[in-house]
């Protein structure tokens, strides 16, 4: 639930995710150690919803590797 919550102010802040952000969610999201099935829905959500053009590429490749290593 807190990374639905930090998403939200993701999105309302700039409409965007920039890398600090994407690391604070990373962060919350292995806050055990592990990313469970729940934790990885709830990232490939807020993942689906960065819009390419509003992102730097190198943010755009990152994003695209962790959704392949993670399964999302």
């Amino acid at each position: 639930m807190e990374m639905a919550v930090y998403a939200i102010q993701i999105f309302g802040n700039d409409g965007t995710m920039d890398e600090h952000e994407l690391d604070c969610l990373l962060a919350l999201a292995n806050d055990d150690g592990q990313i469970d099935a729940d934790e990885r829905r709830v990232l490939r959500s807020i993942l689906d919803r960065v819009d390419r053009v509003r992102v730097p590429d190198g943010l755009w490749t990152r994003i695209g590797c962790l959704k392949a290593e993670l399964g999302v």
